[in-house]
């Protein structure tokens, strides 16, 4: 399947959109973390992000879903993290709402190799 190109929306756009369901734990969680991702320079430094229901996808292209990409998956227990590149099972993994900023970089510089962290 493709999507039109292009499909990444403004970083103020995604912490909107969690800040509309900040009632919910899970979306407390997601808006920490895309707080958390702006803060660290990885959006500055060209990560790229768009929003389907509650997921919130990564990449490094403005056309995040053509792409390689990380898609962050909650439900009301806990937060999927899946590395897309087109492999027949995606690795993923199942994490807590208080390990997800940590999770998420740690893919984000050790699976997807998309960044270093300053220093390293």
């Amino acid at each position: 399947m493709s999507f039109p190109p292009d499909n990444a929306r403004s970083w103020s756009q995604i912490v909107a959109h969690y800040e509309g369901f900040l009632d919910q734990p899970w979306a407390v969680a997601m808006h920490r973390l895309t707080t958390f991702l702006d803060t660290r320079g990885y959006v500055e430094a060209g990560l790229h992000g768009t929003t389907s229901m509650a997921d919130l996808l990564l990449g490094r292209a403005s056309d995040v879903l053509n792409n390689p990409r990380i898609r962050i998956q909650p439900t009301a227990a806990n937060i999927r993290i899946a590395y897309e590149d087109g492999s027949p099972e995606p690795w993923a993994i199942e994490v807590g709402f208080d390990e997800l900023c940590d999770r998420v970089e740690r893919v984000l510089v050790k699976r997807a190799r998309w960044f270093k962290i300053a220093g390293t």
